[in-house]
């Protein structure tokens, strides 16, 4: 038969979807079908014993499943024969020697089957003969494991002692090393590392399957959980087993995707399965932690980019496709599963029931924090992923702003733009899937808590799941009234048309104190960053929004945030004017209360970087702002004194700061290899060579320099991290933590470490499931809120550069506030509340309803926030059912808008994909297509006429053709639609004239000639369309920045 080849499978095993060859499908199916001209499987000899060995497994487990069945029910006849005998009572001795020799009997059995299954992975990872580690894992370990028990018949031990050694066998395999080469995995050890990963799979599927139908056909269930003594051995063999293999295979998975696919794979199966999970917490906490959370917390690994690419045995790999996997994955487990959100949290973030466990608790779920630390990976991704997208675009714009100022038009080359596209979309699919993660996550817990808040909540959520009618006499789903030109919200009653009456009246709740918030907010700035963690505060209620009350907070607490992330807090800016005045109040109001006066200009500089609580970041640009308010600060209390401040503005104070800085830098922290410091003479050289240093006093530069060269100011260093050293420490962090969770497996082997259900802590808290569920929900809802609220308000924060992803924000929001509301928590409440304001007001932004820039903290005054505020906050649970109906209902208009703009992005991609360079058209998200078509374009210099292909987009018009054989158009002029002026009128002795219109542009001048009279009246309306509402626009647009100007002067 064949061997395996670089490039199998081959073509017939792939679909055009697929974006990885061997990763998405089973490499165990014949892929042959019914077709029989073909003697040979794609892979070849290792394929076919692959698919054999895998047959073998099927039946093993069939059998192993029949025995068992058999040897309970006749279990269960002698049980009934004697049970006369059992109901007798015992003696109390007898009792507690019962008690005793069970538990040390159990205590015996654990550190032996702990012992064998360390021999079994020894001679795993041994290399040799395959006869001799048959011998081994069959009479020593098999026969050890499985060989004690009383309830089995010698058939069913040798049933049990078979299965063990086909795992045994595979585990092996799949934990052989792969070797390397300069383009990767080698293909034949790539594949049979895919091959054996695929059986130890379908063994824990095949397996945990059958016992569960086993367990349930069980007469008997004297042992845990219903299960033998065999069973619960077979499932730490599981455990103790595949968890050290797929530690091991961690660097494969990092250098292959496909590996890593597989991997995730058995994880998850091990998650689903109730058999496998209640025996293997400590073991998947250690998968989800190592697999999962650290993988996620590299932060958004994009492409192509160099920085985010990570070196490993010199072969060049991105995470991006991990990253990607494991966010779909994560959806798919809780979407599927709901209330295993709940249960992850109760078993790995919280130590709620520890004490019902039963058993040594070494590693507390509080230490895990397994969820939270989820959900602030997958915010910190889908932040991070919206900042990539929205820098890009607005690089894109202020390109094209200044092409339109110097009237040129110049194309930048295809591999930048490719490398652009390569990013943004990387991007977008990492936030979409980040985004849709999140909601899936939150609608669980929403689930969740409408079924332990009683009928009428449980009613609304199953409605929303399509699964349950909606009840009689409901109110009217949200309708809107205009009132003095303004939307407002209403709720009425279908039947009376009536607004529900508000049963007012206070309820008791627990508001977090000051100290608390802040203690919170603390966390949150150690591990997401100062923005969010003021974020968190302001939506909390525990800080004011305004610029002052920020800064005064930052300056009384700024000893407990780390002074890197306070430098780059202050170095912050806005993507529009009325975010950039905010930033640059917040920045002056926090520096403007130290006082220079009377200070040198390296004194002061010295006093402001060594002793003010911050530390400059390593962005040129947060530099730069930080720099220039300290300008502004020095200035205005030196200004005056020639001796201090000899500089007629605050431009000189500039930029003689940041020479000073690098001065500094070369005297004192230069390296020694750059050779020759800068002297004096080049030092004033420098300065005064600029158009603002020339009127600068040479004596004072002279004072300047002596004293920065004798009194260093003393900087710890203000080098950026570089982000690939950083990702390459975080991923040699996941090698070496592959090595010390191994180890502590080994530890954790003699203890058993039972999953804890919500039944279970009902029973052991004394109260209902519900209550509990109740408990629960609440307690993650508390934990965990802060992150659905930063990724809701990131995702408004960029909405007007890129609208995709908002309808999962929208979802995210909708699940949230339910959550709140339903749990009556008011701090989470007004803050989800204030964000769907937020939404509101971008809504009508988008649609055209402002004039000028909004005031996103106006709506908390008008009538329908008050309203819905009072509905949300009622003691009536039916009232405050009835306010979530109604925020829905809107939602899902608001949805269903976004998702038609995202239609239309999908025609712009269809229109721009037969252009060269055509991607950076993607860049501006207010941006639509309107229409192409072939026109003659006639030139108003030389007369001479030409046909292009013209595109006309809702800013742009843009014509181009090709050559022949070229299967992209090249672009040869871009008219922005503002400053593009349209003319019918031609003499009566022109021809043709009524099939002609003339454009005129600061660039371009011609006349278009047109097929036909009706062509070109269909060009002409959509193009003076498309003027009128670009004007109108652009006009909107200056009218809010001038109203940010007013306001800021006044």
């Amino acid at each position: 038969s064949p061997t395996l080849s670089a490039d199998w499978p081959g073509s017939c095993w792939q679909t055009p979807s697929q974006h990885e060859s061997i990763g998405d499908f089973s490499l165990l199916n014949d892929p042959r079908g019914e077709d029989e001209t073909c003697p040979y499987l794609p892979g070849g000899a290792p394929q076919t014993a692959a698919i054999a060995f895998k047959d073998l497994i099927s039946l093993s487990i069939i059998r192993l499943g029949k025995v068992a069945v058999k040897s309970s029910v006749v279990k269960a006849f002698y049980q009934e024969e004697n049970i006369g005998k059992e109901n007798a009572k015992p003696s109390l001795g007898a009792l507690i020697d019962e008690v005793l020799s069970g538990v040390i009997g159990n205590a015996v059995d654990n550190v032996e089957r702990a012992n064998l299954a360390q021999i079994a992975l020894h001679q795993v990872h041994r290399s040799g003969g395959s006869e001799l580690f048959w011998h081994d894992m069959i009479n020593v370990c098999g026969n050890g494991l499985f060989g004690k028990d009383p309830d089995l018949s010698d058939a069913a031990k040798g049933v049990y002692v078979t299965i063990f050694a086909l795992l045994a066998n595979v585990v092996k395999v799949a934990s052989g090393k792969v070797r390397t080469s300069e383009t990767g995995l080698l293909p034949r050890d790539k594949s049979a590392k895919n091959l054996a990963l695929e059986l130890l799979l379908h063994f824990i599927e095949y397996w945990s399957d059958e016992q569960e139908a086993v367990v349930g056909m069980e007469i008997s269930s004297t042992t845990h959980s219903g299960r033998s003594v065999s069973t619960d051995t077979m499932a730490f063999a599981v455990r103790r087993m595949v968890l050290p293999c797929m530690l091991g295979n961690t660097r494969a998975a990092i250098l292959d995707k496909s590996i890593f696919r597989r991997m995730l794979s058995i994880v998850s199966e091990l998650w689903r399965s109730p058999v496998n999970r209640s025996h293997c917490r400590a073991e998947l906490g250690i998968l989800i932690d190592h697999f999962l959370v650290h993988f996620l917390q590299l932060g958004p690994q994009l492409l192509p980019e160099s920085r985010f690419a990570l070196e490993s045995d010199g072969l060049s790999v991105s995470l991006h496709w991990h990253q990607l996997d494991i966010i779909r994955e994560l959806k798919a487990l809780f979407t599927s599963a709901p209330q295993d959100v709940l249960l992850m949290f109760l078993n790995y973030d919280t130590d709620i029931g520890s004490k019902s466990a039963g058993s040594l608790q070494p590693m507390p779920g509080t230490r895990w924090k397994l969820l939270q630390r989820l959900f602030c990976a997958l915010a910190s991704i889908a932040e991070g992923c919206g900042e990539a997208i929205a820098q890009q675009i607005e690089e894109h714009r202020a390109q094209l702003d200044a092409d339109d100022e110097t009237g040129t038009n110049e194309q930048s080359g295809a591999v930048s733009n490719a490398n652009k596209s390569a990013l943004r979309e990387s991007a977008r699919r990492l936030r979409t899937a980040s985004f849709e993660c999140i909601a899936a996550m939150v609608r669980a817990i929403a689930i969740s808590t409408g079924a332990s808040c009683g009928r009428a909540f449980a009613s609304l959520y199953f409605e929303w799941g399509d699964i349950d009618s909606p009840p009689n006499q409901k109110p009217k789903l949200l309708t809107y009234g205009e009132q003095q030109g303004d939307r407002i919200l209403t709720i009425i009653n279908e039947k009376e048309n009536q607004i529900v009456p508000y049963v007012s009246g206070e309820k008791p709740h627990s508001e977090k104190t000051n100290s608390q918030q802040l203690e919170v907010a603390v966390g949150i700035a150690s591990k997401r960053g100062l923005k969010r963690a003021i974020d968190y505060l302001v939506a909390s209620g525990g800080l004011s929004a305004a610029p002052r009350s920020i800064a005064t907070f930052l300056r009384m607490h700024k000893n407990r945030f780390d002074s890197t992330e306070l430098g780059r807090y202050l170095g912050e800016t806005g993507i529009d004017t009325v975010e950039k005045e905010y930033w640059n109040s917040l920045r002056h109001s926090f520096f403007r209360s130290i006082s220079f006066l009377g200070m040198t200009l390296d004194d002061a500089l010295r006093h402001f970087l060594t002793h003010c609580g911050f530390r400059l970041p390593g962005e040129a640009q947060k530099v730069d702002r930080i720099i220039n308010t300290f300008a502004e600060c020095f200035f205005e209390d030196n200004a005056g004194d020639a001796s201090l401040c000899p500089f007629p503005t605050e431009d000189e104070v500039y930029l003689l700061s940041f020479a000073v800085i690098l001065l500094n830098t070369d005297l004192h922290k230069a390296s020694k290899k750059r050779g020759k410091k800068m002297n004096k003479v080049d030092f004033v050289a420098n300065i005064r060579g600029s158009q603002q240093g020339e009127n600068i006093p040479k004596d004072y530069l002279h004072q300047l320099y002596d004293s920065i060269q004798r009194h260093p100011i003393v900087l710890d260093d203000m080098q950026e991290l570089d982000l690939a050293v950083d990702a390459k420490r975080d991923l040699a962090d996941i090698l070496n933590n592959a090595q010390g969770a191994d180890s502590l497996l080994r530890g954790l082997a003699v203890h058993d470490f039972h999953f804890l259900s919500i039944e279970e802590l009902a029973a052991s808290s004394n109260c209902s499931v519900e209550a509990s569920t109740k408990e629960l929900a609440q307690s993650v809802t508390e934990k965990t809120w802060h992150f659905w609220h930063s990724v809701i308000s990131s995702c408004l924060e960029t909405a007007h550069l890129d609208l995709q992803g908002m309808e999962s924000c929208t979802e995210i929001l909708l699940y949230a506030l339910s959550i709140a509301v339903s749990l009556e928590l008011p701090t989470e409440r007004e803050a989800l509340l204030s964000q769907l304001g937020r939404l509101k007001s971008f809504e009508e932004l988008r649609q055209g309803k402002w004039v000028q820039a909004p005031d996103y903290e106006a709506f908390k005054q008008q009538d329908w926030y008050l309203e819905l505020e009072e509905a949300c906050s009622s003691n009536n649970a039916e009232r405050r059912v009835w306010a979530l109906r109604n925020i829905r209902e809107w939602m899902t208009s608001v949805k269903t808008d976004l998702l038609d703009t995202v239609k239309n992005k999908a025609d712009l991609t269809k229109a721009i994909g037969e252009l060269q360079n055509g991607d950076v058209f993607l860049q501006d998200p207010a941006r639509s297509f309107v229409r192409s078509g072939k026109l003659t374009k006639r030139s108003g210099r030389t007369g001479r006429s030409y046909t292009y292909s013209f595109f006309l987009f809702s800013d742009l018009l843009l014509y181009a053709s090709s050559k022949a054989g070229e299967e992209k158009m090249k672009i040869h002029e871009e008219l922005s639609l503002h400053q593009l002026t349209l003319t019918e009128f031609f003499p009566e002795t022109q021809k043709n004239r009524e099939k002609m219109f003339e454009l005129h542009h600061p660039r371009k001048r011609f006349v278009v000639v047109c097929s036909s009279v009706e062509e070109k009246k269909s060009w002409v309306d959509d193009i003076k369309k498309s003027i009128l509402d670009e004007v109108d626009r652009k006009v909107k647009m200056e009218a809010a920045r001038l109203s940010v100007h007013m306001k800021a002067k006044e």
